[in-house]
């Protein structure tokens, strides 16, 4: 354990995004102090981290949403260098790119910016521009940005990635009621 922390360095070893650790510090659960302006400037004492995890535990350990993320992606494997992931939520599907050390506090900012489950369908070893070519192939899905529709070739194309320990593929319903 470091003796003073960035923001940046403590999301990675408690496996969170700098915007959880931001969130817990603007609480005033996880006193701070400033090395400049800006939070990326700030700085937390190892002793301060201690005192939070006895008092609250680990964010990702108290977060019932959360542990289920990390167990998902638990039973996916050991996440490769590069993930090109495919996560679904309410009749869509987000094909994303994370690197191993991000990929769950990638996942958990779209968990936490979005009012729906979201359930990791599938990871691939990757690239950036492995997840563009894919955005590419089913563009005639896509809904905005990185969304698609979550339906016919898309689906079958996430239902062939194997999964790595796992036996087979948990199919959820290809349509959200009333659509």
């Amino acid at each position: 354990m470091a003796e003073v922390y960035s923001s940046m360095s403590l999301a990675k070893e408690w496996g969170c995004s700098r915007s959880t650790v931001h969130t817990i510090v603007t609480s005033g659960r996880l006193p701070a102090f400033s090395i400049g302006v800006g939070f990326n400037h700030i700085r937390i004492t190892k002793q301060a981290v201690l005192e939070y995890l006895e008092k609250y535990g680990n964010p990702i350990d108290t977060d019932p949403d959360r542990r289920d993320l990390a167990d998902t992606i638990a039973k996916w494997g050991e996440p490769y260098e590069g993930n090109v992931y495919f996560a679904a939520t309410d009749g869509y599907v987000k094909i994303g790119y994370a690197r191993r050390s991000n990929l769950l506090a990638r996942l958990w900012d779209i968990q936490s910016m979005n009012p729906h489950p979201v359930v990791l369908l599938a990871i691939l070893s990757g690239t950036i521009s492995d997840e563009k070519a894919l955005h590419r192939r089913f563009c005639r899905l896509r809904v905005r940005g990185e969304w698609f529709h979550r339906r016919g070739e898309l689906l079958e194309f996430i239902a062939s990635i194997p999964r790595k320990g796992v036996p087979s593929v948990t199919r959820e319903p290809t349509t959200v009621p009333g659509r």
